[in-house]
């Protein structure tokens, strides 16, 4: 099964995904709080 998930995604090594995981796993978190942030400060505009 892990070698036809790397094949889908077009990844060589499973390495490669779990690499990919991570650096969008930070950005995701680092954009989930930008966004809570912004929401706080349009509410207390308001």
């Amino acid at each position: 099964m892990e070698d036809a998930y790397l094949k889908i995604t077009g990844a060589s090594h499973i390495d490669d995904l779990l690499s990919w995981r991570d650096e969008n796993s930070e950005e995701t978190v680092s954009k989930g709080k930008k966004s809570r942030r912004s929401k706080k400060k349009g509410i207390k505009k308001r």
